[in-house]
């Protein structure tokens, strides 16, 4: 077998600049199989802290295989190839199979046609499945799979990457978070709604405001866990991100017929330093979903703003931003003056009509112009002064929950290692909630979403998430129902 350098392997399996670590793809090392009782053929085993169902008879205990996580959407042309399309006229059998039936007289629902292909809908979804009783999440495939799909695979040593995640192959987009399909009426706009646009003026300056960094799923990075370090552990709230900012922005200048003309000229590369930027800085009030910024532009001489829910909130929080902040935060409840939740059957204590925003993260601007990441407390104390010297907050802004503070030694003093740290986490219903209702949907009973861990004291800003095979159950059954929430509509391209 040929030896990859690490370049070559990156050229092969790589993560995209907008890819996700909790809907990508892993090569990993099957453990120890468990047995499910009432099956002689099937057994089950723990990847990244869930389980999936496997056949003993196509895989082995220390076997290298991809893992696909759950509610992710693979390549077509893989599925295609690998005959894994329910609807078997996608796969690449399709015209054997049709042979079969036609000789056979057989139709789609025949166990020799079952035989023939995968599970998979049209849309490529990695869907949750319940099997003798036993829930499975994800997806496993092998080796030779991936090499119907990118022959170069055929000699990577697989030992090389294991657990490393990636969702592009050879440059090619392979896996990304699935979304159900919603059907939107297309709008027919004027030439004359073409050239507003085109018209429009982007205020936002590059690394003034920006997105939160992608939160990593903690069954994926258990290394972090030890017990020297000292952790903040929050509640997960299941509603919608947003980003409320105080930058530095552009706005543009009026220029007078002179400079026009001076900046014309300064076309001419040797005349370049007479040219004037055309436009100035200044602080200004930003708000965004988690991937999209609301008011970006300037057009007519005015801001472009929204009517919906992070606009609602943004008029709210805009009187309590100072100059140089970027709050993070989630929006729970419903949506402002509707009947429609933002996150179905999560009230989180909400009457009909109502939401809060919740601040789990702020960074400042420092006096050297730098950043900085506030600690968790630091943000509890912002927004809990908040509270108490502004009126009428209080009915629409909440401290961030901290669950715990400290070091997992005093936590759980009979865990051994790493793994025992994670396997308590995911347990620990007393101090955490996990797998219970949550308790702040007083008029719904629906499960905990789960938890966020972050180190006190990191130099790196990053958090690690931890969600309930509960939540998880219902995240998949409301994929089921082709449920789309406000961020999914946000944030994803629909066909």
């Amino acid at each position: 077998m040929l030896k990859f350098n690490v370049m070559e392997v990156k050229k092969l399996f790589s993560m995209s600049d907008t890819g996700s670590h909790e809907y990508c793809c892993s090569i990993v090392r099957i453990p120890e199989l468990q047995p499910i009782e009432g099956s002689d053929f099937l057994a089950k085993v723990e990847i990244f802290g869930t389980d999936i169902v496997i056949r003993k008879d196509q895989v082995k205990t220390g076997d290298l295989m991809f893992y696909a996580g759950n509610e992710c959407q693979l390549d077509s042309s893989f599925l295609s190839i690998n005959n894994l399309f329910q609807n078997w006229e996608l796969n690449a059998n399709a015209e054997e199979v049709r042979k079969l039936m036609d000789a056979k007289g057989l139709n789609s629902q025949s166990p020799e046609v079952k035989a023939m292909h995968g599970y998979f809908n049209d849309r490529g979804r990695v869907r949750t499945l319940k099997l003798r009783g036993v829930q499975s999440f994800g997806y496993l495939f092998t080796k030779n799979e991936m090499v119907r799909y990118c022959h170069e695979v055929k000699d990577l040593d697989l030992e090389t990457i294991i657990n490393e995640d990636f969702d592009t192959v050879k440059g090619r987009l392979f896996v990304k978070a699935y979304v159900p399909y919603v059907y939107h009426k297309s709008v027919h706009v004027s030439d004359n709604g073409r050239k507003r646009r085109i018209k429009r003026f982007d205020r936002i300056i590059p690394g003034q405001f920006m997105f939160h960094y992608d939160t990593k799923p903690l069954n994926k990075n258990i290394d972090v866990l030890n017990f020297q370090d000292n952790y903040v552990i929050t509640n997960k709230l299941h509603g919608t991100s947003v980003i409320f900012a105080n930058v530095k922005c552009k706005y543009p200048k009026r220029f007078s017929l002179v400079r026009l003309i001076r900046n014309l000229i300064a076309k001419i590369p040797a005349l370049k330093g007479l040219r004037a930027d055309n436009y100035y800085i200044d602080y200004g009030w930003v708000y965004s979903s988690r991937s999209i910024v609301k008011n970006k532009y300037i057009s007519s001489g005015k801001i472009e703003n929204t009517t919906d829910v992070w606009g609602y909130f943004a008029d709210l929080m805009k009187p309590i931003v100072p100059n140089g902040m970027t709050i993070y935060a989630e929006i729970c409840g419903y949506e402002p003056g509707s009947l429609s939740m933002i996150q179905k059957g999560y009230d989180y204590g909400c009457s009909a009509g109502k939401s809060f925003v919740m601040p789990y993260r702020i960074v400042t601007e420092s006096a050297d112009g730098g950043r900085k990441e506030w600690s968790v407390r630091e943000v509890y104390d912002w927004t809990s002064n908040i509270l108490e010297t502004i009126d009428g907050t209080k009915e629409w802004l909440r401290p961030i929950t901290i669950l715990y503070e400290g070091k997992f030694s005093d936590l759980y003093p009979e865990a051994k290692d790493t793994h025992d740290i994670f396997e308590c986490l995911k347990a620990d219903k007393d101090h955490f909630g996990m797998e219970q209702n949550e308790p702040m949907c007083t008029f719904n009973k629906v499960p905990r979403e789960g938890i966020v861990l972050r180190i006190n004291g990191n130099q790196q800003p990053e958090a690690f998430k931890l969600k309930t095979v509960k939540f998880l159950g219902k995240e998949a059954e409301e994929m089921d129902k082709a449920t789309v929430d406000v961020e999914m509509q946000q944030n994803s391209m629909y066909t």
